[in-house]
């Protein structure tokens, strides 16, 4: 090769190619690293979602709706100042906390989890409205009206949540779902009833 091709040329060009593999090495090692931490996260989030939806499923179908409503009308008939007695909904605290970052989850499962959690606003005020001295007010017949209302919303809430289970068990690629919980037999949403 020539003269300026001598032992320290050889030796700097060996060095900084194995520092050069090196970098790469390391930096491939920590996006692997990276990766699978965010894996990580994304799953724990989709499972914990998962299992405050199925809780709040749950809870929205504790109740047959038919016999709220008959006893409701059977109660105002008896009295016409009964008021119905509509407890606070629960809130979703876990939603809450990761409503910030919801977009680390997989597109195909944010719009039904965030569907879903919105139905449930929409029933945390609507509840509170039928605690309020409007409410009280109202003839017996409009608050039949207003109580059979805030259960079609809790119904279809439900409905949202069954959506959004199936999402997130499709995410997840397992059936933690238990198909004979849903009374209704209404497979999604916008599934007519």
């Amino acid at each position: 090769m020539g003269s300026w091709v001598g032992p320290a040329v050889t030796a700097a060009l060996i060095s900084s190619l194995i520092a050069a593999v090196g970098w790469y090495v390391s930096w491939r090692t920590a996006k692997g690293v990276e990766a699978r931490r965010r894996e990580e996260r994304v799953r724990d989030v989709q499972t914990a979602i998962l299992a405050e939806i199925r809780s709040a499923v749950h809870h929205l179908r504790q109740y047959e709706t038919s016999e709220i409503v008959d006893g409701v009308r059977r109660r105002t008939q008896e009295s016409r100042d009964y008021v119905p007695f509509i407890a606070r909904e629960p809130g979703s605290p876990l939603y809450r906390a990761i409503a910030g970052e919801i977009s680390i989850l997989p597109n195909r499962v944010i719009d039904t989890v965030v569907l879903f959690y919105r139905q449930q606003e929409v029933i945390a005020y609507f509840a509170d409205d039928l605690r309020g001295d409007r409410f009280t007010a109202m003839p017996a017949e409009e608050k039949i009206r207003m109580i059979e209302d805030y259960l079609a919303l809790r119904e279809y809430a439900a409905a949202l949540g069954q959506d959004a289970i199936q999402a997130l068990d499709a995410s997840l690629g397992q059936s933690i779902s238990r198909p004979d919980e849903d009374r209704s037999g209404r497979k999604s949403a916008s599934d007519e009833a």
